[in-house]
């Protein structure tokens, strides 16, 4: 019986999240749009939320915008590596399907992560969140990795 209710709580706490996200999405989508900035912003999830969202959405995908080698030495499950200090970096993320909602993380989620939701705004991508302190804090939380 604990299980169920702490399972049924959890999930309530995630579909709130994720009304609230889809609440500020619709509200952001009937207002004029702005120009984008150098410093947009996109709302942070910390590990936990991000480990609780991961197997609920089809359509969430981490974006690991570390360098290739930091990628291979260990990142989220399922995540995707596209470098933030490539040539080619805006046409790649160009590529990427914008219906999905990505959640973008670097080492510590700063100046690669603050520079792609820039990039990812500017191109049109109208949903993305961030992984709050990077993949340092998820593996400080001992969250799962893969190589």
């Amino acid at each position: 019986m604990k299980t169920s209710l702490h399972r049924a709580l959890r999930l309530l706490a995630l579909a709130s999240c994720l009304a609230s996200f889809q609440h500020l999405s619709a509200a952001d989508s009937t207002a004029e749009t702005p120009k984008p900035t150098a410093k947009a912003k996109a709302k942070a999830l910390t590990p936990s939320q991000l480990e609780g969202l991961i197997p609920q959405s089809k359509d969430l995908v981490v974006l690991d915008v570390r360098e290739p080698k930091d990628h291979q030495a260990g990142h989220l499950k399922q995540s995707i590596n596209i470098d933030a200090r490539s040539a080619d970096f805006k046409t790649q993320l160009a590529k990427l399907d914008k219906s999905k909602t990505y959640v973008v993380h670097c080492v510590r989620g700063l100046k690669r992560t603050d520079d792609t939701v820039a990039a990812l705004t500017e191109l049109g991508f109208p949903h993305i969140l961030t992984l709050e302190g990077g993949y340092l804090a998820w593996t400080k939380e001992g969250k799962p990795t893969e190589k």
